[in-house]
């Protein structure tokens, strides 16, 4: 019996917007952990942002409508490459052939929303944030292409629910996935010299 498409649509709409907090929070609290510290609860960006949310907006004197326009495209973008990817699996509420690829092309419209927005206030503290936005940019777009590419080379799949479908069959699903784990041991493994004091040593009070 399959699932109604009303439930599945509800269901991927609760989990794409529930889960980057609670990723985000699972990420804080382990770098926390291999610190030697608590850290702070799992939901601590969504209190953050219902916080922020209740605050009246500052706005520069300076800023176009860019700058407002900017904030509703970065949302609209990340609502509709949300919709793009396949969380239950392979349902999507947006999918056609070669979907991965305009995935990748409205994140980066959001992106360039986000550079114009804050290089529209004029201030050179957005000018050095907008560059480290664009600089994030160009080192991961690329590797985000190569993996998509090489999993659609590896299942002969051009959807992007499809493909993940299909990922774990082939027989270089090893090889695909040990350098992401890999990778995530090293960024997770504890730094040696990174929290060596408590307390601030005799010399700084």
């Amino acid at each position: 019996m399959s699932t109604p498409y009303p439930f599945l649509l509800l269901a991927h709409g609760l989990l794409a917007l529930g889960m980057p907090f609670f990723l985000v929070g699972c990420i804080n609290r382990t770098k926390a952990w291999w610190c030697g510290r608590k850290g702070p609860g799992l939901w601590q960006s969504f209190y953050d942002l219902r916080r922020l949310l209740a605050k009246r907006p500052v706005v520069s004197s300076t800023s176009t409508p860019v700058f407002r326009m900017g904030a509703y495209m970065v949302l609209a973008c990340t609502l509709l490459a949300m919709a793009l990817v396949p969380l239950f699996g392979q349902f999507t509420p947006v999918g056609f052939p070669l979907d991965f690829v305009a995935m990748a092309y409205v994140l980066g419209l959001g992106r360039m929303a986000l550079l114009l927005s804050a290089m529209d206030v004029g201030s050179p503290f957005e000018g050095m944030g907008a560059s480290r936005e664009a600089m994030l940019g160009a080192f991961t777009e690329p590797a985000l292409f190569l993996v998509l590419g090489t999993a659609a080379a590896a299942t002969g799949m051009g959807s992007f629910a499809a493909m993940l479908g299909q990922l774990h069959t082939t027989p270089a699903y090893g090889l695909i996935a040990l350098p992401w784990c890999w990778r995530s041991w090293c960024c997770c493994k504890p730094r040696r010299h990174a929290c060596r004091w408590t307390t601030l040593p005799p010399t700084w009070n």
